[in-house]
This record gives C-alpha cells, structure tokens and sequence, in this order.
C-alpha cells in the first residue's frame, strides 16, 4: 500500500463522508445482514482463511494455524446472531437515562499499532453495523489483513465497500494525522501506552484507548483428562504467545488445586502445543527479558523461595513457576506464567485489585459452591469480564465490559457531547430559535442542522441534504474539511487575536496575503483584510474616494454588493434601498451588459463596481465584450474598476477569478469574501502598493479594523486554498459546470422552467412565474435538495453547489430536479 500524505488523506476522508451518507441510509437491520454475510463468507471459505493467515503469518511471525483460528474466532463473534445481539444491546443502552439523543458516529479511524492478527474485525464491524464509515491503518509489522478484510466487505456490497478504507501511513505522521483525526468522531486506537497517548494528543476526548490490559485464570477446582482444565489453560497462555490481551498472565489457584501438579501439567501441555503452534521468534529485547526470568525463577526455585520452575530450559520457550506468595508479580510474555496461591473470595479480591485499571478478562474454574462467590470477586476487583477457562479469546459482540462494550464506546462521544448543553426536544430548539435569534424574514428554512460534510448537510433527526447552495456560496470546497478543521485548531492552540488590524506581524496573515498576491495580477498585490464582503466594498469605496478625490461612484442595476449602509447604497434593486433611505450619498445605477450606458460613466466618476456575473439578479452573464469595454472606459476617463468577486471569485465560475474569462478585465481593486475563509468569515480588497498606500496617511489609521485578518480565519483560509489548488477545483468547476448546464438545459418546458444559465458551477434557473419558482423549491426540498431562488430575481433559483461535487452527487441532483419539475 502507498503511504497517505496529507491530500490523499483529505481526498480519503471526502470518499468516506459521501459513502457513510449512503451506508448510514441502509436500514440497520439490512446493514445487520450484510454485515453477517461478510463474516460467512470468510467462516465458510477456508481457502480465504489460509491465504490470510499465511500472509499475516508471514508478516507476524505467528503460527499459521493460530493466526487462523484467531481471525475465524473474530468473524465467529459477528456472525448473525452475535451483531443482533449487539445491536440489541446498544439500542437497551440509548434508551437509558441521558441517552435518546445519541448518534452514531460518521467516521471511525481504527488505528492498529500492535501486529496482534485480526484486531480490526470488532471496531470496524461494530462501527458499520451503528452505520458509521470506518479509516483502517495497519501495524508496521502487520498490513496484510485490514486489505483484506475491506476489499471482502466489498465484494458482499458494493456500498458497504466504500464505507470502509484500509489506509497506510507512517504512525505520528502529523501531516496526516492532524487531517484524519480531525475529521474523525472516533479514534480506536490499539497499541501500547506511547501509541495511545501520542493519539490521544491528536484526537483528545474522541479517543477510545485500548492500550495495555491484563487478564488472568482462576483456577479453584480442576478437570482432569486431555481436554481438561490444564490443556484449555494452556491453549489461552500460548494463544497469540500471550501477546493477545485475553490471554491470562498469571494463574491464580485456589486451596483445593494442587497447584504444583497443575503446574507440572501445564508447562506438559505448553510443551505438546510447540508442536501445534511453534512459538514466533523473539526479538533480542523480548529474549533477554525471558531468559533473565527463567534465570532468576530457577534461582527462586534452588532457594526454595518458589515452589517449582518448569520449562524454560534449551529448546523450551515456554515457563511455568509455581509461587508460594499470592502476590502477583509482573512477568515478561511469550509463553511465561505464574501460578500464585488464593484462600477464598476475599483474597481473590485482594490479589486482582492492584489490577483494576487494566484488568480485561478473568477466566474462572470452579465448582458449583464457589464459583458465583469468585466471580463476584472478580467483578468487584474491575474485572471487565468473567467466563470460563477456554472462552477467553471469544468475547461476544454484544458484552459487556464496564463501559467497555464496542458500540457504547462508539455510541458515548455524542452522549458526553450533548451533555454539555441541556436536551432540548427539536420543537423546543426551534421556538428558542424564533424567540431569542433575530429573524431575516418570516419563513426561515428552519433546519436544525446536527453536522455537515462535503456536499451533505445532515439535520438532527438524522435526515441528509444535498445541498446545491454551499452555504450561499462559502462551501466550495465543500463542508466539513479536515484540513481547514485542522489548521483551526493548530493556530488556536498557538494565539486567536494579538492586535488590531496592520499593527504586527501575523504569519498566517501574511501567508495568506502573499498566497492571493501569487494567485492575482501584479497590480493587485496588496491585500486588506476584512470580515466579510460588504466591510471589503466599505473600505472599496474608501480607497476609490481617497484615491481619485472624487465622490461619484456607479454600480449596475440588479447588482448585490452586500447589506450595510454603503454597500446597500450600490445595491441595483430599489425594493431594498428605500426602506433604509437616506443611504450613502453620490451613488448611481446604469443598466448592466448594456455596451451603450458605458457613456454615463465620465471624469465625476471615483469607481465603478460590478460583479463579474450577476448573482442576485438572477445569473447573468455578460456578452463577451461588455467587461473588457467597461475596463477600457474607466481607464480613460481616471475612474477605478471595482469587481465584486465575492461570489464568482476563488474556482466557482472555472477559473480562480471571474475576469480571466474576459482578456482585458482586470480591476484596479478586487473584493474577495465568501469561500475565501474556508468556512470562516474573512473577506478581503486587493489593489496596487500605489493605491492602497493611501489608506495609511492623511490621516494615518484612517481605515482599521479590530478584527479583519484574524489569524485562526486565515489559517483556515490558507488551507481551503491548498485544498482548491491540490485537488484543481476551478478545473473541475470548469469540467462539471457545463455538463450540469446541458443536463439541466435539456429540462426545459417542464414545470415551468424557460432557460439554463450559468458560468462554470454558478448556474440559473429561470421560470415563467415566480410561483413556478416556489413550487419547484419546495419539491426540490420535499426531495432533499438545499437550493433558493435569487434575492433580485424571483423568477430564478441559483445553483452554486460544492466545487467537490462529484459525479454521483451530480447525477441525485439532476435526478432529484427531474423529478421535482414533474
């Protein structure tokens, strides 16, 4: 496999959001069934078996035959019977106090760092029964099975296949790690106490730990005969050469076991299974610590100190020393354990009790008489489970484990979460809504969205939407990015705000400054940083004043320039100018791609704004030489070009900006905004060093701002731009954007829909009425389509989706908007 870096894992994690939207919509019970189908397949062709268990075999060092029966004990568990019996468990579990409103987790990231075979068949199986997706990284030592498992998930259902991905990259690899983690809910990671608290680093409280854990038989009363209590314990001892965390590290024996006996017995059966399961070499560390122990045992022994030692001699890796203490000493692995004596219950307790934070499982024999007394014993010493002496290694899916069963661990990241606000019933949250949160208008879309990714939005009673909008066109490299999540977090673990806009250095603000400088012309290499769009056309209008010294600035009719005073003062429609009158004086309107208004614009003019294509009024698209003539007339008559590339700017029509479409249209200023901020509000004007160095004198501080150029926004902001350059998004604005206008185009005169236009991924949809439109998006709704028409042009819906839109999601779109004209 290729190692991830740091795109590929952000491309990885794109595919899996999109594949768990359409797993999770599997009812859980088909999901059940499919996913027992994958364990029968692999318990019902032993040649998949074999072929798995040579390769880890090979890769490992343990037996073939082990590794064998340890991955069809892990399919075993999750055969039908035991994932009904987990799901069962896990809905008993929803219902309890607290609890109704958990969720599945979307995404798992499964993290294997010890080469322990099979160990990604319980997280993952348990995490797409609940419907999540699931990222698998392998051991170094061990990359053979997690292949092979996925690609088997696969070949039973193909959407189940892409819910999972078996992925490789180098373990601390922070470049990916810090793109994974961020995207995942849930990290399960297994390994040892570093692997564990490097990941929890990462992934902080979504992590599900399984580091170290210790397991221990009991034995209080013996079976004789070959299959007896002797010849199961040592199958458990020897099972994954005690690397396993079921498999016991000590023997506890009670006062009717002739422990010595049993002893000698046991280190007989270890001997006889060497020839069944040969011991896997030992690394030189590993070795040394054995020898010092079979060493310093017989010494213990030759001074009485210990009862007996057996094993451990040349051409023996296997050990047993009989103790006299009933203290537990620690012991290294690999086939080596202590038999300590206990009285009753109550030394039992006492023996386990230094164990309780790691203790796994206790395997107990015992006769009827004692035997609830023990395992009471163990219980209450922390035991996480208690079965017999040859059941240890096949713990159910559905047990129970302290708050240690698969799906609670899965299930509990959303419960914790949500405890950190009171539970409101939806209607409750929606009238707190309408109450308390200032309303836009009388119809608000209402939904009460739970989570977003890609091109999905996802409300709190689980439903999914494709949304055609990006969130009025801030998501164009779609919702939910790992990378922008990630860099967030980087840069505020390091400072959120320092100073006052322009005061000192900010490294992300001056990366992100020179990046648009890369990306722009030589004449826009200078970058103000605002909020949002309507601050950058605020401090536009500033600049174009101040510049030229003249106060008349033009813009065009059905134009949008954002909502504050001088921005709604160039707004081209009347309907939302009046009722805020008196507005920023010396502004006017003149009709747009209109060759012959160009004539009104003359030497009293400051600026002229416009938007390279026309949002808010409807899509429009100007003819082929009306921008590249409005350029040349501001040019002769002194006055500056202002393009409000808030919407078109940054990949969306197919291009980084709108005005290369247009030889001959570059603007003497550029207002950037929307997606700029990766989700975050940031907007920005570009201009020449000449032009922008007027804002710094006469007077100085003539034009500031608290909190434009926030460090964690452009952080954010560089990687949404790393995420658009990496995976060439105004190219594929540029390839998908036409096809979805023909696919479109090709409905017209159903439901009332006259014309298709657009450039790149910003297109319009005209109707005859404005009724037409609002039957057509309510049923694009009812649908689960996100879309609405424009605030200038009733008669128009926009569709602005995620530039990451893919093919599929394209072809639901189009099916969906079929559908929805009737």
């Amino acid at each position: 496999m290729t190692p991830l870096d740091r795109p590929g894992a952000a491309a990885a994690v794109l595919r899996l959001r999109r594949a768990q939207a359409a797993w999770s919509a599997v009812p859980i019970d088909r999901r059940v069934a499919t996913l027992a189908g994958v364990s029968a397949l692999w318990l019902d062709d032993r040649a998949r078996l074999e072929e798995a268990a040579d390769a880890v075999a090979r890769s490992t060092g343990y037996a073939q035959p082990m590794v064998r029966e340890c991955l069809a004990r892990g399919f075993a568990a999750f055969d039908g019977r035991g994932l009904r019996d987990a799901v069962a468990e896990a809905r008993a579990w929803l219902a309890g106090d607290g609890r109704s409103r958990a969720r599945a987790p979307r995404l798992v990231a499964v993290v294997l760092a010890q080469n322990t075979p099979g160990l990604a068949i319980a997280p993952t199986l348990s995490a797409l029964a609940l419907g999540s997706a699931v990222a698998v990284k392998s051991a170094s030592g061990e990359g053979a099975f997690a292949p092979r498992l996925a690609g088997s998930l696969a070949e039973v259902d193909a959407t189940l296949g892409r819910a999972c991905e078996a992925l490789a990259w180098r373990g601390g690899d922070a470049a990916v790690e810090d793109v994974l983690f961020a995207a995942a809910d849930r990290v399960v990671v297994y390994g040892g106490d570093a692997a564990v608290t490097a990941v929890r680093a990462r992934a902080g409280e979504r992590t599900v730990a399984r580091g170290p854990r210790t397991s221990i038989a009991v034995v209080d009363a013996v079976e004789p005969g070959p299959d007896g209590t002797a010849a199961r314990l040592a199958r458990e001892i020897a099972f994954l050469d005690q690397r396993g965390c079921l498999s016991p590290q000590a023997v506890l024996a009670g006062p009717g076991v002739d422990a010595g006996a049993l002893g000698r017995e046991l280190a007989e059966r270890l001997r006889d299974l060497e020839r069944e399961w040969p011991r896997r070499p030992l690394a030189l560390g590993d070795a040394g610590d054995f020898r010092r122990a079979v060493d310093d045992a017989e010494a213990a022994a030759l001074s009485a100190r210990v009862e007996a030692l057996h094993g451990g001699g040349p051409g023996e890796p296997w050990a047993v020393v009989v103790e006299r203490e009933p203290s537990l000493r620690p012991s290294p692995l690999d086939r080596f354990v202590r038999i300590h004596p206990f009285a009753d219950a109550a030394s039992l307790r006492d023996a386990l009790e230094p164990l309780r934070a790691s203790l796994e499982c206790v395997g107990l024999e015992a006769g009827p008489d004692r035997r609830e007394a023990l395992r009471e014993a163990c219980r209450e010493a922390g035991a996480a489970r208690v079965c017999a002496i040859g059941a240890m290694q096949d713990p159910p899916a559905a047990w129970h484990a302290s708050g240690r069963r698969p799906f609670e661990e899965l299930l509990s990241w959303s419960v914790a979460e949500d405890r950190r606000r009171p539970a409101e019933p939806g209607p409750e949250r929606r009238d707190a809504f309408l109450r308390h949160v200032a309303q836009t208008s009388d119809a608000p879309r209402g939904i009460e969205v739970a989570s977003a990714s890609g091109c999905w939005v996802h409300d709190a009673s689980g439903r999914s939407w494709l949304d055609l909008l990006a969130g009025i066109g801030v998501a164009t490299i779609g919702h939910g990015r790992p990378e922008v999540a990630a860099a967030v977090a980087r840069q505020a673990a390091r400072y959120t705000h320092v100073m006052v806009y322009g005061e000192d250095v900010i490294e992300p603000q001056v990366e992100l400054a020179r990046r648009l400088a890369s990306l722009l012309p030589e004449s826009l290499g200078v970058v103000y940083f605002t909020n949002s769009g309507a601050e950058g056309i605020e401090g536009a209008i500033k600049l174009a004043r101040k510049a030229t010294g003249r106060e008349r600035i033009l813009s065009f009719e059905g134009a949008f320039h954002g909502d504050t005073t001088g921005a709604l003062a160039l707004g081209g429609n009347p309907v939302y100018r009046e009722p805020f009158r008196p507005l920023l004086p010396g502004m006017g309107q003149i009709p747009w791609n209109d060759a012959g208004a160009l004539d009104r614009i003359d030497a009293s003019v400051a600026a002229v704004f416009a938007e390279p294509v026309q949002a808010e009024a409807g899509v429009r698209v100007p003819d082929p030489g009306f921008l590249p003539a409005l350029r040349a007339r501001c040019r002769e008559v002194g006055a500056l070009l202002v393009l409000d590339e808030v919407v078109t700017g940054l990949g969306r029509t197919g291009r980084w900006f709108g005005f290369e479409h247009w030889p001959g249209a570059a603007p003497d200023v550029i207002v950037l905004a929307k997606s700029l901020g990766g989700g975050l509000p940031l907007g920005a004007f570009a201009a020449s060093p000449e032009l922008m160095s007027v804002l710094s004198h006469d007077p100085p501080l003539g034009h500031v701002t608290t909190f434009g150029g926030n460090p964690v926004c452009c952080a954010a902001a560089l990687a949404a731009l790393d995420v658009a350059a990496d995976e060439d998004l105004p190219g594929r604005a540029a390839r998908i954007g036409p096809d979805l206008q023909a696919r479109l185009a090709a409905l017209v005169g159903r439901g009332g829909l006259v014309e298709v236009r657009g450039l790149g991924l910003l297109l319009g949809l005209e109707f005859e009425s404005a009724d037409a439109t609002v039957r057509f998006v309510e049923r694009c709704r009812e649908r689960g389509l996100l879309l609405g028409w424009t605030l200038h042009r009733d008669r128009v819906v926009r569709l602005a989706p995620p530039l990451v839109i893919s093919a599929e999601e394209v072809a639901i779109a189009v099916g969906a908007i079929a559908d929805a004209l009737g």
